[in-house]
């Protein structure tokens, strides 16, 4: 069924697979009122493809075995709100409290100060954590800073890597740092490519079944992210976070998030951060 207002209509039964399948590859889990968000997502994809339903939508992505329109459903659904120094009491925690304190643990090596931006977006939150470092005093020459942000949606990651914004995302930036860090560029602001070179981007979906990483992270934020997930994802993901922790390290949350009603084992520091013990 096609409707000039309400383009190709979703059915109760294709609501429910489509869910289905959105949870088990991204962990999302879309509530019964999404319906309308789902349909009004998927659309232009559908009518792109040229094709006429969810349901033959559906079969594509199921018989794709490159996995892209997979990659394509989930970018559609992903939600990226973010802004430079977003949150910023953690940035404040970070430069009073957890920088110098990491730092003076590692005072004899090793010089690494890693860090994990674990739903990057379109690159604000990383690159506001590496202007956290880079302007922070104790990090000398002699320090290799190491910075990894990952995400789950290619388009955003793309946007991140160019490092390229409009003025309009730029009023949470302090003029100091907008000068320092970024060159003017037709109407846009471009973060300098040796700071860009500075952190290493890379698709990643936070429910595979185990962390690659071989090296322990000093602070990781994950922000407004598992508000998406259901009880035993979230306590999953939060096991997995700990693993990936150093000792000493820090992990942030979204505002909007809370471990209160969720097994683990850090401690709670302050709201939205918690420490490996």
């Amino acid at each position: 069924m096609d409707d000039k207002y309400f383009g190709i209509v979703i059915n109760d039964r294709e609501f429910e697979t489509f869910r289905e399948l959105i949870y088990q590859e991204s962990g999302i889990r879309l509530r019964d009122n999404k319906k309308d968000l789902l349909r009004q997502r998927l659309n232009k994809r559908i009518r792109a493809l040229g094709l006429g339903t969810f349901s033959e939508y559906y079969k594509l992505v199921n018989e794709d075995r490159s996995r892209k329109e997979l990659t394509e459903l989930i970018d559609a659904v992903s939600t990226n709100v973010t802004s430079f120094f977003r949150e910023i009491k953690h940035f404040e925690f970070l430069t009073e409290k957890a920088i110098p304190e990491i730092l003076n643990k590692k005072k004899n090596g090793p010089f690494e100060f890693r860090v994990w931006s674990a739903a990057c977006s379109t690159g604000e939150e990383p690159y506001s954590m590496l202007f956290t470092l880079l302007e922070n005093e104790g990090l000398t020459s002699k320090w290799n800073i190491k910075l990894l942000a990952t995400d789950i949606s290619t388009k955003v990651l793309q946007k991140a890597i160019k490092g390229s914004y409009p003025a309009t995302k730029m009023d949470s930036l302090p003029g100091g740092l907008l000068n320092k860090y970024f060159d003017l560029v037709d109407d846009d602001y471009v973060l300098k490519q040796k700071f860009r070179a500075m952190v290493n981007f890379r698709w990643f979906n936070l429910i595979t079944a185990r962390f690659p990483f071989k090296h322990k992270f000093d602070i990781i934020f994950c922000r407004n992210v598992m508000i998406y997930f259901d009880k035993p994802t979230r306590e999953e993901l939060i096991r997995k976070f700990t693993g990936a922790l150093a000792p000493g390290g820090y992990l942030c949350i979204g505002h909007s998030e809370s471990l209160a009603n969720t097994s683990h084992e850090l401690k709670y520091v302050q709201p939205t951060i918690y420490q490996k013990l």
